[in-house]
Formats: structure tokens, sequence, C-alpha cells
């Protein structure tokens, strides 16, 4: 199978998720399994895709709406209303 469970005992008993190049640290190795079974689903369905577990989160919901908001700025009449909407759906949606 893909990815793997590694034991950190230098921090205190921390599980690390190795998965493609995605590192993610648990303290329980329930979790820790769990979230490698969800990966190596994604893998399987080929919706995988490494950005999507990125710290930064290129893929996240907040930066694609900025994205977006820069695209639509010279385009639309009411910019104000339309930032004043996508800043509620950004705190909603995180």
């Amino acid at each position: 199978m893909k990815g793997n469970i590694y034991e950190n005992k230098r921090q205190g008993g921390k599980y690390i998720v190795r998965f493609k190049g995605v590192y993610k640290t648990f303290w329980d190795f329930r979790q820790a399994e769990r979230f490698l079974t969800h990966l190596r689903y994604q893998d399987d369905n080929q919706s995988f895709d490494a950005r999507d577990w990125q710290k930064d989160q290129p893929l996240g919901f907040s930066n694609l709406a900025d994205k977006w908001l820069t695209i639509k700025k010279g385009q639309v009449k009411c910019f104000r209303n339309l930032r004043y909407h996508m800043a509620h759906c950004q705190f909603y949606y995180g």
C-alpha cells in the first residue's frame, strides 16, 4: 500500500503520515490511520492533489476567492458589494 505511518519517539509519541509529498503529524494513531486511508482513497479515485494538503493551501477557498476578486475588480460595477459577500463566504467556509 502507498504511504506509511511513522512514530516519532523524540517528540513524545507523535505519529507522522507520509504520502506522496504530504507530511502531517498526529497525536493519536487512529487519526493518523484514518487520514492515511483518506489519502489512499483519493489516490485510487485519481482525485489526489498534494497541493490540497500544503500548509498555505493554494487550492483553499479563501486563496482562490482572493484571486478571483482581483480578476473581477475591473469587470464589475459594484465591486464593494461583491467583496463584502465574498468576505462573508470566506468566514463561513474557512
